[in-house]
């Protein structure tokens, strides 16, 4: 029940309270030495936690990788190696060995036909895929992981395949498939009342904006998300809003308000 509780907590935006449903299922598994259920339970406290607390994020997965040496589950060990490996990129560096643990969980979640676990997988290797800046294959990995969000009703997966196949598009100068993903996006995430996708999705689209050189247009969006942020208490999100915030500004020649918001983010 717990677990179900927390999956739909996350479907909905509601982070907050399905940390505290994971939380307390991780330590209710570890009173009855349920290894497994723990270890999951932990994997899935990382993944909410990465949205609202990056440390208590970074301490859940940590817990879950020295857990997951006691379990002889052979694809629940990769999945929370391939989870370890997209929180270090993300939070703390870059690394190969990083890269490779999560290509390994989606093969170890192929494998064994676990179409949720291929989904969330799939997206997270979308990103590094960016990063390596091999545009082509995460616009393919991303709408691969979309169809298994779909499949498996999986809501979280399916808005991060969409956002990182937008963020691959925008690079790939595929500006029109990344206006019709992130309307999408932004209906789904309005629909829902997500509010943390909205604003993602919403960064993106001023983004765009930026990169067409419609200035103005992307100053606005990107105001407006940035103070969404802020409200929401997003740290990511607030940081890629001010970054963008400030491109806008320089595009337009404000000089001083353009070095405010950059030099805020670098802070």
């Amino acid at each position: 029940i717990l677990e179900q509780a927390g999956l739909a907590r996350r479907a909905m935006g509601d982070m907050g309270g399905a940390a505290a449903n994971f939380d307390a299922l991780a330590e209710y598994a570890g009173e009855l030495g349920r290894k497994e259920d723990e270890v999951k339970a932990l994997a899935h406290l990382s993944t909410v936690l990465s949205w609202v607390d990056r440390e208590r994020c970074l301490a859940a997965a940590r817990r879950s990788m020295a857990l997951s040496h006691d379990i002889t589950n052979e694809p629940l060990r990769a999945h929370v190696r391939g989870c370890w490996g997209y929180w270090h990129v993300l939070f703390l560096s870059w690394g190969d060995d990083h890269m490779e643990s999560l290509a390994a969980a989606v093969v170890a979640a192929r494998t064994a036909g676990d179409h949720e676990m291929l989904g969330l997988h799939l997206a997270r290797y979308s990103f590094l895929e960016c990063l390596r800046s091999d545009y082509t294959a995460a616009i393919r990995t991303a709408e691969e992981a979309a169809q298994h969000g779909l499949k498996t009703n999986d809501a979280h997966s399916y808005l991060l395949a969409q956002y990182f196949e937008a963020w691959a598009l925008l690079h790939a100068g595929r500006w029109g498939e990344m206006r019709r993903i992130l309307d999408h996006g932004l209906e789904m995430a309005q629909r829902n009342q997500h509010t943390r996708w909205a604003v993602l999705f919403l960064l993106e689209l001023g983004w765009l904006h930026e990169q067409s050189f419609d200035f103005e247009t992307a100053l606005q969006m990107c105001k407006q998300a940035y103070e969404q942020a802020k409200t929401i208490q997003h740290p990511y999100t607030e940081l890629l809003g001010l970054i963008l915030l400030g491109l806008a500004h320089i595009g337009l020649e404000h000089q001083d308000e353009a070095f405010r918001c950059l030099n805020e983010a670098s802070e």
